[in-house]
């Protein structure tokens, strides 16, 4: 039987649904054989269940703070991006909540359209996220990808952080291909605690699904001999002409980049991140939408003492996508920090010194 493609949706207004209709439209006239279900995680459906074969409707929840245990067992991996230079990495730490909390809703739509298939006789699934536009060349390619993969299909294999253990990695999943086997044992997850007892049983204690889903697959592969494909190379470099996350809820995945410069911890690769404890590092990187758009910025930042007002540091700088600068900084006294950029974005707020080593952003020193 041929491959079941699968589209995971959360159609919560009209811009996600023409997004989709047009996803099922390009799959209907290159895959014409392939049946097309639909997971939709919102009630409204947009008279999208008749352009399908399939529809399953649900509704899910998000995860919330980690519990006392997992954070006290220093197990649970924060989220963060990362930029390495050969002075050191700029580490971009999110904080415990708001960021990913939707992974418990993604890996249900694994379980559920693995069920799914099962029950209508298929035993492979190929499945895309719906905010997804290809390129028709592109998705033409992936036609022995869809149709011959064995046991699983994973773009953009690859490990990121120091931290990582020595089976963990991550993969895209904007698209995906894997067996129902590989979710045959698991069960649709419907509170905070079950999530994180499947954490602990995959043994990645996080709410990226981008490692969620090959800690899953290591641990069905310690039962079943299990053979795949995997790419190494990140989806966007692989098919440069089609857009994944076309459309981006505003959050702060997607705005955390809007502040430059990012003020940072200090670290070093020895672990020892407090060696120095006062020390602060200004960096100044143009990432995210300015990266993708070719944008320059130009940014501001002052600091002054609370206590007088005197101006200890004051640079007005343009950073270029791929360039970057960082000062470094002793602070000894409660400071205010201002912010300004050309793209509108504004900050001000004290730091005190005791709070430093509470700042999420990093830069770890090679040295």
């Amino acid at each position: 039987m041929e491959t079941l493609l699968v589209i995971d949706s959360y159609l919560s207004k009209e811009e996600r649904a023409m997004t989709c209709k047009n996803l099922i439209k390009d799959l209907r006239e290159v895959y014409p054989n392939h049946k097309i279900l639909l997971i939709n995680k919102f009630q409204e459906s947009w008279n999208l269940d008749a352009e399908v074969d399939y529809y399953f409707s649900t509704k899910g929840f998000l995860v919330g703070y980690p519990p006392q245990d997992v954070l006290d067992s220093k197990k649970y991996a924060i989220p963060y991006t990362y930029f390495t230079t050969d002075v050191g990495t700029f580490e971009n730490w999110f904080p415990l909540t708001n960021v990913s909390d939707h992974v418990a809703d993604v890996f249900n739509s694994f379980v559920l359209s693995s069920k799914i298939a099962e029950s209508l006789g298929y035993s492979k699934i190929f499945k895309i996220e719906y905010d997804t536009v290809f390129d028709r060349e592109e998705l033409e390619s992936l036609r022995n990808d869809v149709e011959n993969f064995e046991d699983y299909l994973f773009y953009g294999v690859r490990k990121e952080g120091s931290w990582l253990g020595e089976k963990q990695y991550l993969i895209d999943v904007h698209m995906i291909g894997y067996t129902t086997k590989i979710f045959k044992d698991f069960t649709v997850i419907t509170q905070d605690r079950e999530f994180w007892d499947l954490c602990e049983k995959v043994s990645y204690y996080g709410k990226w699904i981008e490692y969620v889903i090959p800690a899953v697959t290591e641990f069905v592969r310690t039962n079943l001999d299990l053979k795949g494909t995997e790419y190494h190379i990140k989806m966007n470099e692989m098919f440069p002409r089609s857009r994944f996350d076309a459309i981006s809820s505003p959050g702060l995945w997607t705005n955390t980049w809007d502040e430059i410069p990012k003020i940072c911890r200090a670290g070093t690769k020895s672990g020892d991140e407090h060696a120095k404890d006062n020390e602060i590092v200004v960096y100044y990187i143009a990432k995210g939408k300015y990266e993708e758009e070719n944008k320059k910025v130009r940014t501001w930042c002052r600091i002054r003492k609370e206590s007088t007002g005197e101006t200890i540091y004051d640079k007005d700088v343009t950073v270029k996508p791929g360039m970057w600068v960082f000062d470094q900084l002793f602070i000894h006294e409660p400071v205010i920090i201002n912010i300004q950029t050309d793209h509108g974005f504004k900050k001000e707020y004290t730091l005190h010194p005791e709070d430093i080593k509470r700042i999420d952003p990093r830069f770890v020193f090679n040295q």
